[in-house]
């Protein structure tokens, strides 16, 4: 049997779908962190704040739900890459809390709201935070 439908069932399995021949997986700039959704509406976002890139962010959420002695969630995950990562965590050093943790402040949840609200890249919301860095 071919690589195909092996890489296919993999994919499946992994809550992601199988990427078109020839093409390589998108990268996605994920934020997990507790849940603290409530029984109805959006979930506000709560903190420490794990910053992290995978191809599937869902599979990564379901290695750390094994170790968390809290509920965790999928605050939300955007295209970007290992580079856009890096970038963030410089950007908001001063809340790194433990490893790939961040404390959750104004200024890091206006950063995550307008990636997954759609309203800036990873590049777009990166940029003034590395200017004012700089």
């Amino acid at each position: 049997m071919g690589a195909g439908p092996a890489h296919s069932r993999n994919a499946s399995a992994a809550g992601a779908s199988a990427p078109e021949w020839g093409r390589r997986p998108m990268r996605q700039l994920y934020f997990i962190g507790p849940d603290v959704s409530g029984p109805a509406g959006a979930a506000p976002i709560a903190g420490p704040v794990k910053i992290g890139c995978s191809i599937c962010p869902r599979e990564r959420l379901s290695r750390y739900l094994v170790w968390s002695p809290q509920p965790l969630r999928l605050i939300g995950a955007v295209p970007g890459s290992f580079q856009d990562e890096a970038a963030v965590k410089r950007c908001f050093a001063a809340e790194r809390q433990h490893h790939e943790w961040f404390r959750l402040t104004p200024r890091l949840e206006t950063f995550i709201r307008a990636l997954i609200d759609g309203r800036a890249t990873a590049a777009q919301a990166l940029a003034p935070l590395e200017r004012a860095a700089a």
